[in-house]
């Protein structure tokens, strides 16, 4: 009888986290498949202990190409991508299976609701496609930020929640970034791809200009417009750190221009804004005609902009929190 679920992953030195991940998929799945990249510690033992299928290979920088690996030896119906530093949480695994092994009308892709742990108790959470059905041959591509060969695809959001511990640790975040980032300025072909990881992963490292240098690369190509908003929000961010008011103003116009709704590119605009605004308020000597409006209308000093600001914190502390999907319609 076919498994209904096989658990694939990549794993390198992961002793200290891969039995809580498998442990916590025991009830979920039926099979655990994983590709070990060269660990030196007891990830292949942990593994083996699970019931895992181990393949060993080499480490090749190009997370797709190993993520495709464990899908070649799955056997199940479904595979659930997991990362060794990721953990099931809050899921309803009977209604999962129940629903799985019933296959009325699902699309070969389905998403998840992933929770990403920060230092200082800080989360966020993204909805990410990593159950894929076998049959489809759907795989990945690219070296790093890896993402399933297919586009506009039809998905459906499943009960299925994960929590990533892996930035959790201080200093986590920036290791990652780091060997994301090389792996990235590897990539010898250009591509949207690789300016929106280089972007990316220099963002998270604060180095600035090479942020500003993707950006502007990216948008000499034919990149997907969401793609382009979002390294032009953080380009925007980048020149605000580099105290280059013009640089973010052309990235703000472009972020709004590609995303006139987006949460994001009004962040950045309401940030040009409020520098824009500071410089005034040190630069704009009053003259004999601003005397008299001022005191009735404006209160043209950096107190006024501390109480706004902390009016907007205040707003946006008192949104809740989005509501859990639950087998809902999307697209990948």
């Amino acid at each position: 009888m076919e498994p209904l679920i096989t658990a694939c992953l990549i794993a390198r030195d992961e002793e200290q986290t891969l039995a809580r991940c498998l442990g916590s998929v025991s009830e979920l799945v039926d099979e655990i498949v994983l590709v070990d990249t060269g660990s030196s510690d007891a990830t292949a033992r942990i593994a083996s202990d699970f019931g895992a299928i181990v393949l060993h290979k080499p480490w090749t920088y190009d997370f797709a190409c190993h993520r495709n690996q464990a899908l070649e030896l799955a056997t199940a119906r479904w595979c659930l991508q997991l990362d060794a530093d990721e953990e099931l949480v809050a899921t309803d695994v009977r209604e999962t299976r129940a629903r799985l092994s019933a296959d009325d009308g699902l699309p070969d892709i389905l998403l998840v609701r992933m929770a990403v742990g920060y230092p200082g108790g800080r989360d966020a959470t993204f909805v990410v496609p990593r159950i894929v059905r076998r049959s489809a041959g759907i795989r990945y591509r690219f070296a790093v930020h890896e993402q399933l060969s297919v586009s506009d695809a039809p998905a459906l959001m499943s009960n299925v929640t994960l929590y990533h511990h892996g930035y959790v640790p201080e200093g986590a975040l920036a290791v990652k970034e780091a060997r994301n980032l090389a792996i990235a300025e590897s990539m010898t072909v250009p591509s949207s791809h690789r300016e929106h990881c280089i972007a990316r992963s220099a963002f998270s490292l604060q180095r600035w200009p090479d942020v500003v240098a993707a950006a502007t690369a990216l948008m000499a190509q034919a990149a997907p417009p969401a793609l382009e908003e979002e390294v032009c929000c953080l380009a925007a961010a980048a020149c605000f750190n580099l105290r280059d008011a013009p640089g973010m103003e052309r990235f703000v116009a472009r972020a709004l221009e590609l995303g006139p709704g987006s949460s994001d590119a009004r962040l950045v605009s309401l940030v040009a804004a409020a520098g824009q605004y500071l410089h005034a308020l040190d630069h704009d000597a009053p003259g004999p005609s601003k005397i008299g409006l001022r005191p009735q209308v404006f209160w043209h000093d950096r107190r006024a902009a501390a109480d706004l600001l902390a009016g907007l914190i205040a707003g946006l502390s008192s949104r809740g929190a989005p509501a859990q999907a639950h087998w809902k319609e999307g697209h990948s």
